[in-house]
C-alpha cells in the first residue's frame, strides 16, 4: 500500500494524516497502532539500522547485499547480478 501511494522522493506522501488512513484501509488494531505511531516507539531502533546501512554504502531502496557485499551500489541488480553474487560467495566458502 505504501508503494502503490507513493508520490516520489521526499515529497511529503506520507504524512501523519496519511499513515492513519493507511492503517485504518488495512483494518489494523487502531489502539495499538495509535499507541506506538504516537510513542515513536520504535524510533531509536529506525535511526540505528538507518546509519548501519548509511555505515555499510546503502543510500536508498532496493539494496541487495549478499554476505555484506552490496550489490549493484545505486542501482536495482538484475537477477543474473545477484545470482553471480551468491554463486560466488557460495564457491568462496567451500560449499
Amino acid at each position: 500500500m505504501l508503494f502503490a501511494n507513493w508520490n516520489g522522493e521526499n515529497q511529503n506522501s506520507f504524512s501523519d494524516k496519511r499513515l492513519v488512513a493507511f492503517a485504518e484501509a488495512l483494518n489494523l488494531d487502531m489502539q495499538a497502532f495509535n499507541s506506538c505511531f504516537e510513542k515513536d516507539t520504535y524510533h531509536d531502533e529506525i535511526n540505528s539500522e538507518l546509519e548501519q546501512g548509511k555505515s555499510i554504502g546503502i543510500q536508498g531502496t532496493p539494496s541487495v547485499l549478499v554476505n555484506g557485499q552490496l550489490i549493484s551500489p545505486g542501482l536495482v541488480p538484475s537477477y543474473e547480478d545477484i545470482a553471480t553474487a551468491v554463486n560466488n560467495a557460495l564457491s568462496s566458502s567451500g560449499n
